[in-house]
C-alpha cells in the first residue's frame, strides 16, 4: 500500500474507532479494497451506482473508481463488531 493509502485508513480508522489499525487488519484492508479498485474498474457503471446513494451531490473531482472503492472500504469498517454502537 502506499502512503496515501495508509493515511486514508488510519482517517477512517482514528474517525470511526478511535484507534489506528494493526498490521493484520492493514493487510485485510488493503486487500479488500485492491478487489474492490479491480471491480469497480472493470465495472466502471457500478462506482456510479454506489456514489449515488446518499444526501449529498458527488465530487466530480474525485476519480469515481478510487472513491467507491474508498467507500466501500469505509464500510466495512463502519460495519465491524468494534465500530457498531447501541442505543
Amino acid at each position: 500500500a502506499n502512503n496515501n493509502d495508509l493515511d486514508r485508513l488510519e482517517l477512517i480508522f482514528r474517525r470511526l474507532l478511535a484507534r489506528s489499525p494493526i498490521a493484520s487488519e492493514q493487510e485485510i484492508i488493503f486487500k479488500a479494497l485492491n478487489r474492490s479498485r479491480e471491480a469497480f474498474k472493470k465495472d466502471p457503471g457500478s462506482a456510479t451506482a454506489l456514489l449515488s446513494v446518499g444526501e449529498k451531490p458527488i465530487n466530480d473531482k474525485l476519480d469515481p473508481v478510487e472513491h467507491a472503492a474508498w467507500t466501500a472500504t469505509s464500510l466495512a469498517v463502519m460495519n465491524l463488531d468494534e465500530a457498531v454502537t447501541k442505543q
